[in-house]
Protein backbone atom coordinates (compact mmCIF):
# COMPACT_ATOMS: atom_id res chain seq x y z
CA UNK A 1 0.00 0.00 0.00
CA UNK A 2 2.82 2.39 0.81
CA UNK A 3 4.49 1.54 -2.51
CA UNK A 4 1.24 2.31 -4.32
CA UNK A 5 1.15 5.73 -2.65
CA UNK A 6 4.80 6.33 -3.59
CA UNK A 7 4.09 5.45 -7.22
CA UNK A 8 0.75 7.19 -7.61
CA UNK A 9 1.24 10.15 -5.29
CA UNK A 10 -2.18 9.45 -3.78
CA UNK A 11 -2.30 9.41 0.03
CA UNK A 12 -5.16 6.96 0.62
CA UNK A 13 -3.25 3.65 0.21
CA UNK A 14 -0.63 4.82 2.74
CA UNK A 15 -3.42 6.00 5.06
CA UNK A 16 -5.03 2.57 4.82
CA UNK A 17 -1.69 0.93 5.70
CA UNK A 18 -1.44 3.10 8.83
CA UNK A 19 -5.10 2.42 9.73
CA UNK A 20 -4.58 -1.34 9.34
CA UNK A 21 -1.54 -1.25 11.64
CA UNK A 22 -3.63 0.40 14.37
CA UNK A 23 -6.47 -2.07 13.76
CA UNK A 24 -4.12 -5.08 13.96
CA UNK A 25 -2.50 -3.72 17.12
CA UNK A 26 -5.97 -3.75 18.66
CA UNK A 27 -6.81 -7.24 17.44
CA UNK A 28 -3.55 -8.68 18.74
CA UNK A 29 -3.61 -6.56 21.92
CA UNK A 30 -0.19 -5.15 20.99
CA UNK A 31 -1.39 -1.65 21.80
CA UNK A 32 2.20 -0.44 22.11
CA UNK A 33 2.48 -0.76 18.32
CA UNK A 34 -0.49 1.52 17.59
CA UNK A 35 0.80 4.96 18.59
CA UNK A 36 3.24 5.61 15.75
CA UNK A 37 0.93 4.63 12.84
CA UNK A 38 -1.97 6.57 14.40
CA UNK A 39 0.16 9.72 14.63
CA UNK A 40 1.52 9.12 11.11
CA UNK A 41 -2.04 8.83 9.79
CA UNK A 42 -3.07 12.14 11.36
CA UNK A 43 0.05 13.88 10.05
CA UNK A 44 -0.59 12.47 6.55
CA UNK A 45 -4.14 13.84 6.66
CA UNK A 46 -2.88 17.26 7.72
CA UNK A 47 -0.23 17.33 4.95
CA UNK A 48 -2.90 16.61 2.33
CA UNK A 49 -5.61 18.70 4.02
CA UNK A 50 -7.99 15.73 3.64
CA UNK A 51 -10.98 15.65 6.03
CA UNK A 52 -11.75 11.95 5.44
CA UNK A 53 -8.18 10.97 6.25
CA UNK A 54 -8.30 13.36 9.22
CA UNK A 55 -11.37 11.52 10.54
CA UNK A 56 -9.46 8.22 10.21
CA UNK A 57 -6.46 9.69 12.02
CA UNK A 58 -8.53 11.14 14.85
CA UNK A 59 -10.35 7.85 15.43
CA UNK A 60 -7.06 5.93 15.29
CA UNK A 61 -5.52 8.31 17.86
CA UNK A 62 -8.71 7.98 19.93
CA UNK A 63 -8.24 4.22 20.05
CA UNK A 64 -4.65 4.66 21.22
CA UNK A 65 -5.83 7.05 23.94
CA UNK A 66 -8.52 4.54 25.03
CA UNK A 67 -5.96 1.74 25.22
CA UNK A 68 -3.72 4.04 27.28
CA UNK A 69 -6.60 4.63 29.72
CA UNK A 70 -7.07 8.29 28.71
CA UNK A 71 -10.88 8.14 28.52
CA UNK A 72 -11.57 11.90 28.31
CA UNK A 73 -8.95 12.40 25.57
CA UNK A 74 -10.26 9.36 23.68
CA UNK A 75 -13.83 10.72 23.84
CA UNK A 76 -12.65 14.10 22.53
CA UNK A 77 -10.73 12.52 19.65
CA UNK A 78 -13.66 10.28 18.70
CA UNK A 79 -16.02 13.28 18.73
CA UNK A 80 -13.61 15.28 16.56
CA UNK A 81 -13.35 12.32 14.19
CA UNK A 82 -17.13 12.03 14.06
CA UNK A 83 -17.43 15.74 13.25
CA UNK A 84 -14.80 15.53 10.50
CA UNK A 85 -16.51 12.49 8.95
CA UNK A 86 -19.96 14.07 9.12
CA UNK A 87 -18.67 17.25 7.47
CA UNK A 88 -17.71 15.33 4.31
CA UNK A 89 -20.56 12.79 4.50
CA UNK A 90 -18.16 9.88 5.01
CA UNK A 91 -20.80 7.48 6.33
CA UNK A 92 -18.40 4.61 7.00
CA UNK A 93 -16.15 6.76 9.22
CA UNK A 94 -19.24 8.26 10.91
CA UNK A 95 -20.36 4.74 11.83
CA UNK A 96 -16.89 3.71 12.99
CA UNK A 97 -16.49 6.83 15.17
CA UNK A 98 -19.94 6.29 16.70
CA UNK A 99 -19.12 2.63 17.35
CA UNK A 100 -15.93 3.65 19.16
CA UNK A 101 -17.85 6.23 21.21
CA UNK A 102 -20.39 3.57 22.17
CA UNK A 103 -17.63 1.19 23.22
CA UNK A 104 -16.07 3.97 25.28
CA UNK A 105 -19.43 4.64 26.95
CA UNK A 106 -19.60 0.99 27.96
CA UNK A 107 -16.31 1.11 29.82
CA UNK A 108 -16.39 4.56 31.32
CA UNK A 109 -19.91 5.96 31.23
CA UNK A 110 -21.73 7.85 33.94
CA UNK A 111 -22.75 4.62 35.66
CA UNK A 112 -19.23 3.38 36.32
CA UNK A 113 -16.64 1.05 34.87
CA UNK A 114 -19.18 -1.28 33.21
CA UNK A 115 -21.99 1.05 32.19
CA UNK A 116 -23.76 -1.21 29.71
CA UNK A 117 -26.87 0.98 29.64
CA UNK A 118 -24.79 3.96 28.50
CA UNK A 119 -23.28 1.80 25.77
CA UNK A 120 -26.74 0.74 24.58
CA UNK A 121 -27.88 4.38 24.43
CA UNK A 122 -24.74 5.29 22.50
CA UNK A 123 -25.35 2.43 20.04
CA UNK A 124 -28.83 3.66 19.08
CA UNK A 125 -27.63 6.24 16.50
CA UNK A 126 -25.12 3.70 15.17
CA UNK A 127 -27.87 1.15 14.58
CA UNK A 128 -30.11 3.79 12.96
CA UNK A 129 -27.29 4.81 10.64
CA UNK A 130 -26.70 1.20 9.58
CA UNK A 131 -30.39 0.78 8.76
CA UNK A 132 -30.16 3.81 6.46
CA UNK A 133 -26.83 2.96 4.81
CA UNK A 134 -27.24 -0.83 4.58
CA UNK A 135 -23.66 -1.57 5.63
CA UNK A 136 -24.15 -5.27 6.45
CA UNK A 137 -20.76 -5.93 8.02
CA UNK A 138 -21.07 -2.97 10.38
CA UNK A 139 -24.69 -3.91 11.16
CA UNK A 140 -23.59 -7.34 12.35
CA UNK A 141 -20.82 -5.92 14.53
CA UNK A 142 -23.21 -3.42 16.09
CA UNK A 143 -25.87 -6.09 16.64
CA UNK A 144 -23.35 -8.27 18.49
CA UNK A 145 -22.38 -5.33 20.72
CA UNK A 146 -26.05 -4.56 21.44
CA UNK A 147 -26.78 -8.21 22.31
CA UNK A 148 -23.71 -8.40 24.53
CA UNK A 149 -24.71 -5.28 26.48
CA UNK A 150 -28.30 -6.59 26.80
CA UNK A 151 -26.92 -9.78 28.33
CA UNK A 152 -24.78 -7.80 30.78
CA UNK A 153 -27.82 -5.95 32.15
CA UNK A 154 -29.76 -9.21 32.53
CA UNK A 155 -31.89 -9.26 29.36
CA UNK A 156 -30.62 -12.73 28.51
CA UNK A 157 -33.46 -14.09 26.38
CA UNK A 158 -33.53 -11.22 23.83
CA UNK A 159 -29.73 -11.24 23.76
CA UNK A 160 -29.60 -15.00 23.19
CA UNK A 161 -32.30 -14.83 20.51
CA UNK A 162 -30.40 -12.13 18.64
CA UNK A 163 -27.07 -13.94 18.91
CA UNK A 164 -28.50 -17.28 17.78
CA UNK A 165 -29.99 -15.61 14.70
CA UNK A 166 -26.74 -13.80 13.99
CA UNK A 167 -24.83 -17.07 14.39
CA UNK A 168 -26.93 -18.48 11.52
CA UNK A 169 -25.83 -15.76 9.07
CA UNK A 170 -23.16 -16.45 6.44
CA UNK A 171 -20.75 -13.99 8.08
CA UNK A 172 -21.04 -15.49 11.56
CA UNK A 173 -17.84 -17.52 11.28
CA UNK A 174 -15.78 -14.50 10.29
CA UNK A 175 -17.28 -12.42 13.09
CA UNK A 176 -16.66 -15.07 15.77
CA UNK A 177 -20.20 -15.09 17.16
CA UNK A 178 -20.14 -18.65 18.52
CA UNK A 179 -18.31 -17.79 21.74
CA UNK A 180 -20.77 -14.97 22.49
CA UNK A 181 -23.73 -17.24 21.71
CA UNK A 182 -22.54 -20.03 24.00
CA UNK A 183 -21.63 -17.60 26.79
CA UNK A 184 -25.13 -16.10 26.81
CA UNK A 185 -26.92 -19.44 26.33
CA UNK A 186 -24.99 -20.83 29.26
CA UNK A 187 -26.57 -18.20 31.51
CA UNK A 188 -30.17 -19.05 30.54
CA UNK A 189 -32.29 -21.44 32.57
CA UNK A 190 -33.57 -24.68 31.02
CA UNK A 191 -37.02 -23.30 30.09
CA UNK A 192 -35.52 -20.35 28.23
CA UNK A 193 -33.03 -22.59 26.44
CA UNK A 194 -35.86 -24.76 25.14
Amino acid sequence: LENISDTSGKPFPRALAYWNRVFLAGLTERHDLAGAPARDLLQLADRHDNPSLRAMGLVACGRVARWDGETARARDLFQQGLGAAEAVHNHLMVDIARQDLAQLAGVGGAGGADDHRAALIALVPVARSHILTGNVSQQLQTAVHIATHLAEIGHLLPAATALVRLDQTPMSGAQGFSAEVHAVLGRLDEDDRA
